[in-house]
C-alpha cells in the first residue's frame, strides 16, 4: 500500500476554513496467505472498508485472483486524503467462495 498520486490546492468552504486534501492511490498485495480452500489454493480478494460515524462500510474491492497465496492485485484504490483528519481504513482479505455473504 503506497503512492501519493497528486496534491490539490486547498478546498475552500463557505462555512469554514480551507481544508487541505490530496488524492491518494493505494495498491495492495499479500504474502503467505493461509490456504483455506480444501481442494485448491485460495482465490483471494481484498475489500477496502472506511469508518464513518462509527460504522464500517465498503468503499471498494479488488478483483479475485485465482489459486494464489501471494496475490498482487491490479486494482488501484483512489481516495481523498484530508490532512489533520483521522480517517480509518480497514483491508479485509476474503476468498469469495468461502465467504459468499461478503460477495456482491
Amino acid at each position: 500500500m503506497n503512492d501519493v498520486l497528486e496534491a490539490t490546492s486547498p478546498a475552500t468552504s463557505l462555512s469554514g476554513p480551507a481544508t487541505c486534501v490530496c488524492k491518494v492511490e493505494l495498491r495492495v498485495s499479500c504474502k503467505a496467505l493461509l490456504d483455506r480452500d480444501t481442494l485448491n489454493k485460495s482465490d483471494p480478494c481484498v475489500i477496502l472498508m472506511v469508518q464513518t460515524n462509527g460504522q464500517w462500510t465498503e468503499l471498494d474491492r479488488t478483483e479475485v485472483i485465482k489459486s494464489n497465496l501471494h496475490p498482487v492485485f491490479a486494482k488501484v484504490f483512489s481516495l481523498d486524503y484530508y490532512f489533520e483528519e483521522v480517517q480509518k481504513l480497514r483491508f479485509e482479505v476474503y476468498t469469495p467462495a468461502l465467504h459468499s455473504n461478503r460477495d456482491r
